[in-house]
């Protein structure tokens, strides 16, 4: 019989802990940049609104532990033979149990995300489905790093939808006033292009980590999938600063170079230290990532409450630091994969 201590240990190891503070600040930013575009453009056209970050970041953290229970579930087979000292292929726990855990997450993500705001559910259904789908094929097709990359690029969009688009009553009321509905709809148009953006960058991200691990482990990282994979991690520095050219660049470069200057010891430091660090040490840095989004936004919220209501530009930036510092404690607990 496993001990409370043991139990407690397989679980934090099952859900990936570790890595939860990344998942955290990956929603958090989504839902400044739908602060920032609702409180800040169209504050006039919905006054009532104020930032309100528990519900989707809950919702985040409950998809990812989900998807992570999930996946052991389904490996549990495969771990039987290649990683028998898991808590499941080691009898510890039943796999049943860990089934229902999964199950009763992934409904508690998406509850949390329609509570939060209806449209939430959208980009909290599709990551679910992300979910499922990678949990299906990824021991059978290295393509299946897409979904896992949908995963994390959607938590942008899950605290955008919590933030930036109201109730369907309030659409509906703002379709009786025509004349301001263009403007509005032609800023979602930007706001999706930047999400979409941001989505990719992290995608990618999650895809060039994936790669390197992959090929990694087998001793083949080199030539073109070297490359491909070092291409892959450092996306993000355009995906993340091209759409602040024209509004506060110098934050976001600012960032995206401490971002760059942290990636570059990883990859030829730490990678020289074994898989399992490096690909910690990647999963681990993911908030500076979001650090080139949220400088700027910081900086934005120096100009008034409306733009980031409630939220200083002090605590934007500690958030990506506390996540990353975090991350790191958490990994002394838990593997992060």
């Amino acid at each position: 019989m496993p001990t409370r201590r043991q139990r407690l240990l397989d679980l934090l190891a099952m859900g990936r802990v570790a890595n939860v503070p990344t998942v955290l600040c990956n929603v958090f930013t989504g839902c400044l940049l739908g602060a920032w575009f609702w409180g800040g453009l169209n504050q006039d056209l919905y006054p009532g609104h104020k930032i309100s970050l528990l519900l989707p970041l809950l919702s985040g953290a409950c998809l990812y532990l989900g998807g992570c229970f999930l996946n052991d579930w389904s490996d549990s087979h495969w771990d039987k033979q290649h990683r028998p000292e898991r808590a499941i292929p080691s009898g510890r726990i039943h796999p049943q149990t860990v089934l229902k855990i999964a199950a009763a997450l992934l409904a508690a993500g998406l509850a949390l995300a329609f509570y939060a705001r209806v449209w939430a559910l959208l980009p909290a259904a599709a990551i679910a489905t992300a979910i499922l789908i990678y949990t299906r094929f990824h021991k059978q097709t290295p393509l299946a790093i897409i979904p896992m990359g949908l995963c994390r690029g959607l938590l942008y969009v899950l605290g955008f939808f919590a933030q930036a688009l109201p109730q369907p009553e309030v659409i509906a009321g703002l379709f009786e006033k025509a004349s301001p509905l263009v403007p509005v709809w032609q800023d979602y148009s930007r706001s999706s292009l930047f999400l979409l953006s941001l989505s990719l960058g992290l995608l990618a991200y999650i895809a060039g980590l994936s790669l390197a691990a992959r090929f990694e482990s087998k001793g083949q990282l080199i030539g073109n999938t070297k490359l491909l994979a070092l291409l892959l991690l450092a996306t993000p520095i355009l995906t993340h600063t091209w759409i602040w050219i024209e509004a506060t660049p110098k934050p976001s470069y600012l960032a995206a170079a401490l971002f760059a200057l942290v990636l570059l010891p990883v990859i030829t430091l730490i990678r020289k230290r074994g898989l399992g660090l490096f690909v910690s040490a990647l999963l681990a840095i993911i908030p500076l990532i979001d650090l080139i989004v949220l400088a700027p936004i910081s900086r934005a919220a120096v100009a008034g409450p409306l733009v980031v209501p409630t939220i200083s530009s002090t605590t934007i930036l500690a958030v990506p630091f506390l996540a990353l510092l975090l991350a790191l404690a958490l990994q002394r607990l838990a593997p992060a994969t």
